[in-house]
């Protein structure tokens, strides 16, 4: 049997470990942008269908969709990786969508 010094086997296993978790959190931060970016063209859409709306139930849905699909993007955004063309097309998006909640009688998103 090879005699092992404790300390460093186990310095060793602590540095594998916080890579695995360091890979793990930049996998899931990269999954975010993705997270985001199909929710804010979610809420657009919904946004779309509520201003063409002429039936005031379905108009109340679709804004209800578009505000939860808002409030979903803000609250994760800060986690999110984005690339610089996921970042431009999110922010292009972004702002889009409160455009448009806006015109649907959003007071200050």
């Amino acid at each position: 049997m090879i005699p092992m010094d404790y300390g460093s086997a186990v310095a060793r296993v602590e540095a594998v470990r916080q890579s695995a978790v360091k890979a793990s959190q930049e996998s899931a931060n990269r999954a975010g942008s993705g997270f985001l970016l199909t929710e804010v063209a979610a809420g657009i859409t919904f946004a779309d269908l509520a201003l063409a709306s002429e039936d005031a139930e379905k108009r109340r849905r679709n804004i209800s969709k578009a505000v939860t699909a808002y409030r979903a993007i803000v609250r994760f955004v800060d986690r999110a990786v984005f690339t610089e063309p996921e970042a431009s097309q999110f922010l292009k998006s972004f702002g889009l969508l409160e455009d448009k909640l806006l015109q649907l009688g959003g007071k200050s998103i």
